[in-house]
């Protein structure tokens, strides 16, 4: 795609196609982002769907994300069946047409708030597909507009209108934990320093409690609204971004004392946010389903990659081990559940970036040590990593670094501990990783193995950029390792750099 305006008159889909993919996309990653508000844009979406050339540049830019997530968060074959085509096919479509309508809106000199939540929306669609480096600049120009337009400065102190003071904390606390990941797989940091900030949190409202043109303050309701799952990520990722503690740079004995105040900290936003959000969950609902499990799973985390160090001490007791693994344990086993709960399904575009590797490298490293479970316990930890290979076929797809080093690790701590039962089959994930373990075939092999398996040019991330900006780069291997969870955390002396020596003394790597 040149870098310059082009029309995207054709691209439009059909008026029935639109409001599907409106509907998904409200259905499916609205309540996740809260960046744009429903009603408003619902009208937009009727009249241009209708009307393809009644579209303005900001509009279009807009459009063209949601039909992309929308997408994005489909199966192949809901999109056979709804379009009859297939869900490469529209990805590849509608991400080409958002990244020329950006283009066409002048997105680098914009202050438009729609084109700034669509490239928004487009970054955090394309976050666990797009080469980290890549994502880091991406992800930096966005912080730039929002500096630009003022979006970390409060509204409210601005003198703006109600309305617009909502919208833009939303896209502003979209902005923040979403800074922190590129951050996190780019080894580089957070690049919106906490104190350069004074935007407060969006209010805890639903989206008909507010509209365009809007004079008094809404009134912010008590439980659990639609801002359920942003709100409480907010929390988490203001915990984060706020402490800012940086473990690696103690020395042990004030090291474990941190790590203890870490605990507590957690434990206190935790808290708030069972009191907040939590207590009034719906079991019935999916959404409430949703975050609960994703806000256990990551304070969890925090929790283990804060006591993670012990590891590297020779004085580290069994039961301390075992308590490491108890909570490694907790946190496959809530993302086990949330990947066999049908009423989620929707949401899976959004675990895929939630996935904690820490805990499953903490239970391989344990597997490989032979004595370490007992014979029921080894077959039943056994079953919970077959199940993570089950809801993560990225791990028999090595494009990084990390995939490739947990498939061998787990391999090697398969040979070494074994289920008990040596009677039952090698089970189907093992067959698969070794595999993957043949020699690599050519790469005029490999380019037609990633034909098949939707890995070419077109779908992976590097290509975004060069539409962007119109320039050829070279598509390198990442070898940047998302071992943290996004929600937008700070460095917790936790990083490849540990757990690749962890596992040489190990003997695993």
């Amino acid at each position: 795609m040149a870098n310059s305006t082009q029309t995207l008159a054709e691209q439009h889909p059909s008026y029935n196609e639109a409001t599907k993919l409106w509907n998904v996309y409200v259905q499916n990653v609205e309540s996740l982002c809260k960046v744009l508000h429903v009603p408003t844009v619902a009208k937009m979406v009727d009249t241009v769907s209708k009307t393809p050339a009644a579209a303005s540049k900001s509009d279009e830019c807009l459009l063209f994300v949601i039909y992309y997530f929308a997408v994005l968060s489909m199966s192949d074959v809901e999109c056979l069946q709804e379009f009859s085509k297939s869900r490469k096919h529209l990805m590849l479509r509608y991400r080409t047409a958002v990244c020329q309508a950006l283009v066409n809106a002048s997105w680098l000199k914009t202050t438009a708030m729609p084109v700034l939540q669509a490239y928004t929306l487009l970054l955090i669609a394309m976050r666990t597909q797009i080469d980290s480096h890549t994502f880091w600049i991406l992800t930096g120009i966005a912080v730039r507009l929002a500096q630009r337009m003022g979006l970390h400065r409060d509204g409210e102190k601005l003198g703006l209108p109600p309305f617009e003071v909502q919208m833009r904390r939303r896209l502003f606390w979209q902005l923040l934990p979403l800074d922190a990941y590129a951050g996190q797989v780019s080894g580089t940091g957070i690049s919106i320093s906490p104190n350069s900030w004074d935007t407060k949190q969006p209010l805890n409202i639903n989206d008909d409690q507010i509209f365009p043109g809007m004079t008094q303050q809404p009134q912010e309701q008590r439980g659990a609204s639609e801002m359920i799952f942003c709100l409480s990520r907010i929390e988490l990722s203001n915990f984060y971004t706020r402490t800012g503690v940086k473990m690696k740079e103690l020395d042990a004995t004030i090291q474990f004392k941190d790590a203890g105040d870490i605990e507590k900290l957690i434990d206190e936003v935790e808290d708030l946010i069972e009191t907040r959000f939590l207590r009034y969950c719906d079991i019935l609902n999916p959404l409430h389903v949703f975050t609960s499990g994703i806000v256990r799973s990551a304070t969890n985390a925090v929790r283990l990659r804060a006591r993670m160090p012990l590891l590297t001490k020779q004085s580290i007791t069994v039961t301390s081990r075992r308590d490491l693994c108890t909570l490694a344990e907790k946190i496959l086993d809530t993302n086990n559940t949330l990947y066999s709960n049908p009423s989620i399904n929707k949401f899976r575009w959004q675990m895929a970036a939630f996935f904690l590797w820490d805990a499953l490298l903490c239970i391989l490293r344990s597997l490989a040590e032979v004595g370490f479970y007992s014979p029921l316990e080894l077959t039943t930890t056994w079953t919970k990593v077959a199940q993570v290979y089950s809801n993560h076929e990225e791990l028999f797809k090595p494009r990084r670094t990390l995939h490739a080093t947990i498939g061998r690790l787990t391999l090697k701590a398969w040979l070494a501990n074994p289920p008990c039962d040596l009677s039952l089959e090698e089970p189907a994930f093992i067959t698969a990783l070794r595999a993957h373990r043949e020699p690599k075939v050519n790469r005029q092999q490999q380019e037609s193995i990633n034909q098949t398996e939707g890995i070419d040019k077109a779908a992976d991330g590097v290509s975004v950029f060069d539409e962007l900006f119109n320039i050829n780069s070279i598509d390198k291997p990442d070898l940047n390792l998302d071992l943290g969870f996004p929600l937008g955390e700070s460095d917790l002396n936790w990083d490849w750099e540990a757990w690749d020596q962890l596992c040489r003394g190990s003997g695993l790597g």
